[in-house]
């Protein structure tokens, strides 16, 4: 610490220990204007401070090691207590000491709303641009607390207003992923460039876009930012307003120069996201305004498709009305392998099974087999009164057709469904163990109903199915649970656009 600091911490002590300006003067003896100023500061700020506070509380104070006073400053610094900040600073405590390896004394400052205790350590040589464990500066910090004092203090500071955090998100994209208004527009009045990425491409009016803050969308626009900018995926903020069907946010975009027909980086563009997501006025809204989206030379998908993959049957009808109708053959483009079993009273299946389905129609084919591997002891009844017992296995092979009903699908791909299915069935069986005689054989009619919850190539299902045998109290209604396995989707299933939240738990 050079001499002319260490004059000036004494001289604060003194200030701050009640010594008259006499006393004052005999210990200080650096004279530039510059630490004349810092002290006039700090004696305001000091005057502030001390009209308010009585007691100051040391009892968490660590003692007998090392980095003790170090700690002790941070303690100080988390209570707001400016006479034991500059105390233990003229013991020498580190002002930008890092010790427990998660904060600063300026973040804890900061982050407990002491606006006169930051204000002294940064008079005290404190860094503005000091990170947390999590990256955070302390102008994110008090950007996460809504703090416009403090905010504009670290500014007027020197705080860099483009310094990011772990997630890459610089303090305006807080701002605009919390809703603050007045914070926003006092980090663009201040210098804060609209135009900043995080890691995963998101600007700050991405941010309120998704978010849905049409004010600061609005106060984003104004200042600059680029309503055409996109996330490393391709997505744009009309994507994102199409993605949530937001009407007034679309208006808003679009009056600002955003371009209607860009597509991501999967081949869909703000109408068929709007389409796969199913919000139905926003679908309205980009058609009245745009009148070229069967000629995107770049898209990938009619959005007749996509309407018709993601099962809105309405909003098919609606493209309709406006010349888009879904284009392609009818094929069975998807295997999907199937295992599980069935189990009724006193008896049970193993099962397999292979379909293949349209995926725009969400229906197809299936072929399959139920079988018991083990003999089972099973009762035959002859009269009312004459019982036989044996041992036996029992196959049942079938084909048929299904059909699903979408019941919800996430903006991750999951999707829950309800599946009908009606096959043709033989069913045979083994001799009846130590006879040469066995059950009648036949053909059967199996329906089924059952839900099944899918995403990508795995999927799961539960239902119920009737099949019908000659077993006494063996119930035709059989539960069956099952496994699924997709080989193959050729229709693509672009994914939606999601923002992560920057560590606010």
């Amino acid at each position: 610490m050079c001499t002319s600091m260490k004059s000036l911490i004494l001289y604060l002590l003194l200030l701050s220990m009640g010594a008259s300006l006499n006393a004052q003067k005999k210990y200080y003896s650096a004279d530039s204007l510059a630490v004349d100023s810092i002290v006039n500061r700090i004696r305001a700020v000091l005057n502030e401070y001390n009209e308010t506070v009585i007691f100051v509380d040391t009892s968490d104070y660590q003692q007998y090691f090392p980095e003790a006073v170090d700690i002790n400053l941070q303690i100080a610094a988390s209570k707001g207590n400016c006479t034991e900040i500059i105390r233990l600073v003229a013991r020498g405590a580190d002002v930008n000491n890092f010790v427990g390896d998660n904060a600063t004394p300026l973040h804890y400052a900061v982050a407990g709303g002491f606006k006169n205790a930051a204000e002294i350590l940064l008079l005290l040589g404190a860094s503005p641009d000091s990170l947390d464990i999590y990256s955070n500066t302390p102008l994110i910090s008090a950007v996460k607390s809504d703090n416009l004092e403090m905010v504009e203090l670290l500014i007027r500071y020197g705080a860099n207003l483009s310094r990011a955090d772990i997630n890459g998100a610089a303090p305006l994209h807080h701002s605009a992923a919390l809703g603050y208004f007045y914070l926003a527009d006092m980090l663009l009045y201040y210098g804060a460039p609209a135009q900043i990425s995080d890691k995963e491409g998101n600007t700050p009016l991405m941010i309120s876009v998704w978010a849905g803050y049409y004010d600061i969308t609005d106060v984003l626009l104004k200042a600059g930012a680029d309503p055409n900018t996109s996330d490393k995926k391709g997505f744009t903020p009309l994507m994102m307003a199409a993605q949530n069907g937001d009407t007034l946010m679309l208006r808003l975009l679009l009056d600002s120069g955003a371009d209607l027909y860009k597509v991501n980086h999967d081949g869909l563009d703000a109408l068929c996201t709007a389409i796969r997501n199913g919000c139905n006025d926003a679908v309205v809204f980009l058609l009245e305004n745009g009148h070229r989206w069967l000629l995107q030379p770049e898209g990938k998908f009619n959005p007749a498709n996509i309407a018709v993959e993601y099962g809105h049957g309405d909003l098919l009808h609606l493209l309709k009305e406006y010349g888009i109708e879904a284009g392609g053959k009818f094929a069975l483009d998807e295997i999907v392998f199937g295992t599980g079993g069935m189990i009724t009273r006193h008896y049970s299946f193993i099962s397999g099974s292979i379909s293949l389905r349209e995926p725009r129609l969400k229906a197809g084919i299936t072929v399959g087999a139920d079988f018991n591997p083990v003999r089972t002891r099973l009762i035959l009844k002859e009269t009312e009164s004459l019982f036989y017992q044996y041992r036996l296995t029992t196959t049942v092979i079938h084909a048929g057709i299904f059909k699903e009903f979408k019941v919800h699908e996430g903006i991750n791909d999951a999707r829950l469904s309800i599946v009908t299915t009606l096959s043709a069935g033989y069913r045979f069986h083994s001799y009846y163990e130590g006879t040469r005689q066995k059950p009648e054989e036949r053909f059967c009619i199996i329906p089924s109903l059952g839900i099944e919850w899918s995403r990508k190539h795995f999927g799961s299902r539960a239902g119920l199915s009737y099949l019908n045998t000659p077993f006494y109290q063996v119930s035709p209604l059989w539960f069956s649970l099952g496994c699924s396995f997709n080989l193959s989707r050729q229709i693509p299933r672009a994914p939606g656009k999601k923002i992560r939240i920057y560590n606010y738990e």
